[in-house]
């Protein structure tokens, strides 16, 4: 069996996509907004919180569990339909991505898609348990402001012992929230 001769130009394309998700969103996301401040902020910080438009977050998880192994993320939305749904449309997304962008899925369903490279992206609703005892590189919280008060505390403070000992990126998109507090904290970037 022959060894499979790769175009440079592919390798090139593969090796700045790696580099960071700014590459990625201007080539492969053509004509999709994103804030490019909060995507910067995002990739260089630990503890970021922000808000930012419906699409930079969702692409930066795609771009961290494809280009970085062993990554494990979390989208979290009001609803568990909605997490699934941002799922599905990642995984709908990727199958648009030249071939030798691609990661390839091992498992996939409503709830998780795991890749070849070991990352893996989980889709969950905001209660109590959903992520105690695992350590997530990203957590996407999506529309937030969604969420009830005391739920979202609740999911904190749940929460909040795995993230303060990784090294998680908190990432949420727009809307007045119980997580305005941090996000008024931390580093802010403002949507377009």
């Amino acid at each position: 069996m022959g060894m499979t001769k790769i175009p440079l130009e592919q390798i090139e394309e593969f090796r700045y996509a790696m580099e960071g998700p700014a590459y990625w969103m201007e080539f492969f996301m053509e004509g999709t907004p994103y804030d490019e401040g909060a995507l910067d902020l995002i990739h260089r910080n630990r503890f970021t919180a922000c808000r930012i438009d419906e699409l930079t977050g969702p692409f930066y998880v795609l771009w961290e569990a494809c280009f970085n192994s062993f990554q494990r993320v979390a989208i979290l939305a009001p609803t568990q339909k909605r997490a699934s749904n941002i799922l599905g449309w990642l995984t709908g997304y990727l199958k648009t991505l030249p071939a030798h962008l691609q990661m390839d899925i091992v498992q996939s369903n409503k709830h998780r898609i795991e890749f070849s490279n070991g990352s893996i992206i989980d889709a969950h609703a905001p209660y109590y348990s959903c992520m105690c005892g695992t350590s997530y590189s990203t957590i996407y919280f999506d529309n937030f402001a969604q969420v009830p008060f005391v739920v979202a505390e609740d999911f904190f403070n749940s929460i909040y012992p795995t993230v303060s000992c990784g090294r998680t990126k908190v990432i949420i998109n727009h809307g007045k929230s119980y997580f305005d507090t941090i996000s008024e904290s931390a580093d802010f970037v403002k949507v377009r």
